[in-house]
């Protein structure tokens, strides 16, 4: 594990955890606001919307850094997948066997592109496992 994966694998720890707390905060604004216009407080509602708007100027740039977060994670896999293929296969001459082969018309591009979309899915899966099982915590703990 490289220290690139540690640092954004954190960090997009971090970035959902973040968003998650500020999406919780933002869901209890819509209930709040749902209460004032039901009661018909209309200055109070006003001035929750200005809240509302405003905490969700962050929400958006976190979503933004997770995106990012999960793009660079993914880059690290790819560059520890390839640092490993590099080390095992091209190395050794096992990239020759495989050209000569008749099913493979391209062995490089098809290796990269690959590992490629495999780290790409990868970091997504990552994302994907983390932020269900942190909500799980913190909305059985809110």
């Amino acid at each position: 594990m490289t220290r690139e994966f540690a640092l954004f694998g954190s960090l997009l720890t971090v970035g959902v955890c973040a968003r998650l707390w500020l999406s919780m905060k933002t869901s209890r604004q819509v209930g709040l606001m749902g209460a004032l216009l039901t009661e018909k407080k209309w200055s109070r509602l006003f001035e929750e919307q200005i809240a509302y708007a405003l905490w969700c100027i962050p929400l958006s740039g976190l979503k933004s850094f997770v995106a990012y977060a999960t793009g660079r994670l993914a880059l690290s896999f790819r560059a520890t997948m390839l640092d490993a293929l590099r080390g095992s296969y091209l190395s050794q001459g096992a990239l020759v066997a495989v050209k000569a082969s008749p099913a493979t018309d391209n062995a490089e591009s098809r290796l990269t592109v690959d590992v490629k979309d495999f780290s790409s899915e990868l970091a997504e899966l990552a994302c994907h496992s983390v932020t269900p099982a942190i909500e799980a915590v913190a909305l059985s703990y809110a």
